[in-house]
């Protein structure tokens, strides 16, 4: 059957609880945003024994995953394949350097959310990358237009089918907000929703050839497959500043930072709430990440660094 043959691709592609994250970042709390699909999951990045946050090692790590980020799977797996032959590792380090060059360039990127929105979904939660948006990029200071990410999960007998939007600003009201007003036309079929589906239509991929064509039925609005075709949201935003209040110090642990995150969970849930209901977005599901770093500036300056822009 069609459904068995995509749900055992999916499977087969799924990196979930196979890479782990544990000595970056801590999960701090996972709950049901009440009266609403909305699951909301709040991490914060760990602190080492001499008081230092481990942001730039994150940055570090998020970096390794570029490859599979940015350029289709099936690249990927024909330059290992080749590299297979030869015993170097030639032609996957040129596709590495491929990768790293569709970056943006721009102080105000917000790639390198998009990024950790990939390997959010595709470790924690299981759900692969429906193609990649950067490999079609011509500039690489120039976005892409539609949503930040797409991901793909298999539920009963539902291709659900998540939009992502990515968001990162000091101030945690604005990060919430862009992304909640980001998310609300795809989720309702309006904004770029076209323009990602015809994007998916010729790009989207899950490995096995078969699988992949049964797969484009799904976006296709006039085969029976598009009425079990699920549209969903993932949103992950970073922040730095709840009002004047930050989560970190000078000499941090763990401890003292869910501490602070404590004094204002509250207040962050219930404005998280208060914008889901400003979109009227209840009805849709949804998976939120959210994550307060020590400084959203200095994120974007080590992602940067990383990839060579900053010297």
């Amino acid at each position: 059957m069609a459904n068995d043959v995509i749900l055992k691709a999916l499977n087969e592609i799924s990196k979930k609880d196979k890479i782990d994250l544990s000595s970056y970042i801590q999960e701090f709390d996972i709950y049901n945003v009440s009266e609403t699909n909305t699951s909301a999951k709040c991490y914060y990045i760990k602190s080492d024994l001499n008081g230092n946050d481990r942001l730039k090692d994150l940055v570090k790590f998020m970096v390794l995953f570029i490859l599979d980020y940015a350029i289709p799977r099936e690249q990927v797996i024909e330059a290992k394949l080749k590299d297979s032959e030869t015993g170097f590792s030639t032609n996957t380090m040129q596709l590495r350097d491929k990768a790293v060059n569709l970056f943006s360039k721009l102080n105000e990127t917000g790639e390198l959310m998009e990024l950790l929105l990939f390997i959010f979904s595709e470790c924690i939660l299981g759900f692969p990358q429906a193609y990649c948006k950067m490999s079609l990029k011509t500039n690489p200071n120039m976005h892409v237009h539609g949503a930040d990410g797409t991901f793909l999960n298999y539920n009963n007998n539902y291709l659900e089918l998540y939009f992502g939007e990515a968001k990162l600003h000091s101030c945690f009201y604005k990060a919430i907000s862009e992304c909640m007003t980001s998310i609300e036309g795809i989720l309702k079929k309006e904004g770029t929703f076209n323009t990602d589906i015809s994007l998916l239509k010729k790009h989207s991929t899950i490995g096995d050839k078969d699988a992949s064509e049964i797969l484009k039925s799904y976006y296709d609005k006039n085969h029976p497959n598009y009425l079990k075709l699920k549209i969903c949201g993932m949103a992950i935003i970073g922040f730095d500043k709840f009002n004047k209040h930050t989560f970190y110090n000078e000499y941090s642990t763990d401890e003292k930072t869910e501490e602070a995150i404590k004094e204002k969970i509250d207040l962050i849930k219930s404005n998280i709430k208060k914008n889901i209901n400003e979109n009227k977005l209840e009805n849709h599901n949804i998976h939120l990440f959210y994550i307060p770093f020590s400084s959203a500036r200095l994120f974007r300056d080590y992602f940067l660094h990383e990839i060579g822009i900053h010297k």
